[in-house]
């Protein structure tokens, strides 16, 4: 059918690799473009030319990426303005982390991408179900990038597939 066949060449492998490279317009506020422009320029500049060193020997991110991150307020997207982030609590803040995710995954997966979302994943777990001395404990550290946040999670038959899991009593 004309539907299979679209569906075969949108998805062949060599049209969705033609397509990463091929940017298009994103509508975004003046703000939110010169965000991207920041976190693009960090990527290209700090994370690209350590990506495959990384990937392929398995070795530490650089200690100049995380404190590079830190200095352009990376760590901090999440976190709310009272324990030092950027969060106003407003939609904007998804955006932004949106924005920042992309940028940094452009230049590696492995590091960029990884670096951002593991804070962001802690910030918001602390903000739902933290305490308030953990919050005041954790937050700030979050957002300097002076503490660096890790998730570690297994299960039989779902392996870190949190969503996937389920329970009984």
């Amino acid at each position: 059918s004309h539907f299979r066949d679209f569906v075969a060449h949108e998805r062949h492998p060599a049209r969705l690799a033609a397509l990463a490279d091929t940017p298009g317009p994103r509508h975004l506020d003046p703000e939110f473009e010169m965000a991207a422009a920041t976190f693009h320029r960090f990527a290209l500049e700090q994370v690209r030319p350590h990506a495959e060193h990384v990937h392929r020997a398995n070795a530490d991110i650089p200690e100049s990426i995380i404190e590079g991150l830190a200095e352009l307020g990376g760590f901090g997207l999440s976190v709310p303005e009272e324990f030092g982030g950027f969060a106003t609590g407003s939609e904007s803040d998804y955006l932004a982390m949106v924005v920042a995710t992309e940028e940094l995954s452009w230049g590696s997966l492995g590091i960029g991408g990884s670096l951002i979302t593991r804070p962001e994943i802690m910030a918001r777990a602390l903000l739902s179900g933290g305490t308030p001395a953990q919050r005041a404990h954790w937050l700030p550290r979050l957002a300097q990038g002076t503490s660096l946040a890790a998730i570690a999670v297994t299960e039989p038959d779902f392996g870190s597939d949190v969503a996937g899991i389920t329970t009984s009593a």
